[in-house]
């Protein structure tokens, strides 16, 4: 399944160019090239790409790409990143330069959160509701709170002094408590690698801090930590002035994220929403199914949705009341939302019967999501009114992803066909 991102290629070696093109589609990356900064400008700026590569040996054009669109008032984050190594055609294996694509797929995610706002925006407004405008991506960020997780920290706070304040912390396992109860922007480690794979597979199964910035010095040349889920990874011989750039523009795309995610919950209404269970409404997702499917016939780009469906919700009505059964949806309706992404749309069909809407999601990823929520709702305790008796509930699944056949209705109706 293509992933139809749009990666811009700065290179002017063609060899080289080819190697990095060729090994972007083995990972399902459409792409074009350009030989330079200036020729490249136009297109970033047009708003045709979503990432930009810069191959190695080319810092002059990445510093002017990052200069002239850092002076562009914008609300669209594009990042412009440097390949460090060599890329040739010849190298049979994923070059190092090229592991960096393990972490596209969270610069592509920022994306997703900004084109999905934009549809956003068209349905609240056909509501005659007036949204809020989008955040502006933060620049010069010389202030990013960053966790070190080190045993021997002092190299690297020297290196950060100028662009972060920094808490150094011993271990992992003190660092998780922090990261919990705090707001942090980026987190370097420089532990054993081991223990570094560990901390970082703890950080992506947190809900809350699945999208936070892991930047993972490595004690081994040869060590993957980004299969663990590392956002950047810094081997032996890393210097001060790389550390420094790469934490700042971590720390500014983290807080463009979370400043995007917050203008997300504020466009929730009473119009828009469920009035019994706080998630959209049917109506609401009708209307705004139409534009995604509108807009993945466009671009390629996948949508899935995700339905749910509680067991024996009569059951529970007959034994408790109606009124007990009402408080139950209500709760389930909150933890679906609070377990989904902000760029998702949770909605309420109808009965005990809910739904996501995962843009640039295929089948497959949006299949973990949904069982994942599934997995945490199954092992909710939800109260009832009245007294302090509790009980579990059981969800049924499905998933779909849109074909070029489907009406928001067909839609709705395969994902719920599916119900395992």
């Amino acid at each position: 399944m293509s992933l139809a991102a749009r990666i811009l290629v700065v290179e002017a070696d063609p060899d080289r160019a080819a190697g990095i093109t060729a090994r972007l589609a083995q990972h399902g990356y459409a792409s074009m090239v350009s030989r330079n900064g200036r020729e490249a400008l136009p297109l970033a700026i047009g708003g045709a790409t979503d990432i930009v590569l810069v191959g190695p040996g080319n810092s002059e054009d990445a510093a002017m790409l990052t200069d002239a669109l850092g002076q562009r008032p914008s609300t669209r984050a594009l990042p412009v990143i440097v390949l460090d190594g060599p890329s040739s055609s010849e190298t049979g294996d994923e070059p190092e330069d090229m592991e960096l694509l393990a972490r596209m797929r969270s610069l592509l995610r920022l994306n997703t959160m900004q084109e999905e706002w934009s549809r956003r925006r068209e349905t609240l407004a056909s509501y005659g509701l007036v949204p809020p405008d989008p955040p502006r991506i933060p620049r010069n960020v010389d202030d990013a709170r960053v966790i070190v997780v080190s045993n021997d920290p002092e190299s690297i706070v020297a290196a950060l002094a100028n662009v972060a304040v920094v808490t150094p912390i011993a271990n992992a396992y003190l660092a998780m408590q922090q990261l919990v109860s705090g707001e942090i922007d980026v987190v370097v480690t420089s532990i054993d690698d081991a223990l570094a794979e560990e901390f970082c597979r703890d950080i992506r199964a947190n809900t809350k801090l699945f999208h936070l910035p892991v930047v993972v010095i490595v004690q081994q040349q040869s060590r993957d930590v980004l299969r663990s889920g590392a956002s950047e990874v810094m081997r032996p011989g890393w210097t001060p002035e790389d550390l420094r750039s790469r934490v700042a523009a971590l720390a500014g795309m983290q807080r463009y994220r979370q400043r995007l995610t917050d203008t997300y919950r504020v466009t929730r209404h009473p119009v828009t929403c469920d009035s019994l269970a706080d998630v959209f409404s049917y109506g609401f997702l009708l209307d705004h199914l139409a534009l995604q499917i509108a807009a993945t016939r466009r671009s390629g780009k996948p949508l899935t949705l995700g339905c749910f469906d509680v067991v024996g919700m009569a059951e529970i009505n007959n034994a408790h009341g109606y009124a007990a059964g009402d408080l139950v949806i209500r709760q389930i309706g909150h933890l679906i939302r609070r377990l989904t992404r902000a760029e998702d749309l949770p909605a309420r069909l109808g009965g005990a019967r809910f739904c996501v809407s995962l843009p640039d999601t295929s089948a497959e990823e949006a299949a973990n999501v949904i069982r994942r929520i599934s997995g945490i709702v199954g092992r909710t305790a939800f109260s009832l009114t009245g007294s302090q008796e509790s009980l579990t509930v059981e969800l049924r699944c499905g998933v779909a992803e849109c074909d070029s056949k489907d009406t928001p209705e067909r839609l709705i109706a395969r994902a719920q066909k599916a119900f395992g």
